[in-house]
């Protein structure tokens, strides 16, 4: 039978203020937490205590809001991150610094 040799939690980063407004940034400036973001990673981080799910390593993108989640979930879990210069973010682009309802205006053809 296949025995695991690992397994990857992904956790992605709380919400910011560029998320309640659905605008699309890749910059490494890029807002920190809000309120409702950190409310979302405890809420994961209580979750992977009630499921019992083990951690060996946590890792963390050098984005503010990536680090700020980390350090939420490396407390409830008693364990140290280590950030990774080599996680970046996606890049957009021309869309870059753009909401979806600008996107929508920008690319929306009459017909």
């Amino acid at each position: 039978m296949f025995q695991r040799k690992c397994k990857i939690t992904f956790i992605s980063h709380g919400s910011t203020i560029y998320s309640e407004d659905n605008r699309f940034n890749d910059k490494s400036d890029y807002p920190p937490l809000n309120e409702n973001g950190y409310n979302e990673i405890k809420s994961i981080t209580d979750f992977i205590k009630r499921r019992g799910l083990k951690t060996n390593k946590i890792y963390s993108s050098p984005a503010l809001r990536c680090i700020q989640s980390a350090e939420i979930v490396s407390d409830a879990l008693k364990q140290d991150f280590e950030t990774l210069n080599e996680l970046t973010n996606r890049s957009w682009g021309a869309w870059n610094g753009l909401t979806l309802n600008e996107l929508e205006k920008k690319y929306t053809t009459e017909q």
